[in-house]
């Protein structure tokens, strides 16, 4: 929080305590989520804040309702990702554009962007690796295949998200991305 919050009613951080899945996506959509599974928190003074995996768990800010005179809420969201670019990538367009309400074209543009840096990784990884040098010509060519292949898929899905053929949205998709870390 970068802005002093006393005499300011509303603002607090909410989370959902229940597990991501499509039954409580759903009962999100529908508004039909009970009190006792919101965990609520005050806003921090200024100078303070709160860290989280925001990607894994459902949040959002109450709007604040009063505030004083000249009083505006300033606030920052930091973003974060593993420097292994072959780690499970939970950036969501979806976030960008739908949650945080950034202007479509520059959401479009930034998530491109970050998958094409991190198929860029990928690929110089495998390119400068000299591992396969050291191994069987069987298993370097299937190294080499799957390697390929996985920054073809990575591609091919945020394609198809920023075409609006598929949605990144889903809950199952952050249930899978906690299962992957077990």
């Amino acid at each position: 929080m970068l802005s002093d919050p006393t005499g300011m009613t509303g603002g607090e951080w909410q989370a959902l305590l229940d597990t991501p899945n499509d039954e409580t996506l759903a009962r999100i959509s529908a508004g039909t989520v009970p009190e006792e599974s919101i965990a609520k928190i005050q806003p921090p003074p200024a100078g303070f804040g709160l860290f989280m995996r925001g990607s894994e768990i459902y949040h959002t800010v109450s709007r604040v309702e009063n505030a004083l005179p000249n009083q505006t809420r300033i606030s920052m969201v930091n973003s974060y990702q593993s420097r292994d670019v072959f780690r499970q990538d939970s950036t969501r367009l979806h976030s960008q554009r739908n949650v945080f309400g950034d202007a479509e074209h520059i959401c479009h543009f930034e998530f491109a962007r970050h998958k094409a840096h991190r198929v860029a990784g990928q690929l110089e990884c495998f390119s400068k690796s000299t591992e396969h040098w050291q191994s069987s010509a069987e298993s370097c060519n299937e190294d080499w295949a799957n390697a390929l292949e996985s920054a073809g898929n990575e591609l091919t899905r945020a394609a198809a998200i920023l075409r609006g053929e598929i949605s990144d949205s889903s809950a199952a998709a952050i249930g899978k991305a906690n299962n992957d870390r077990s």
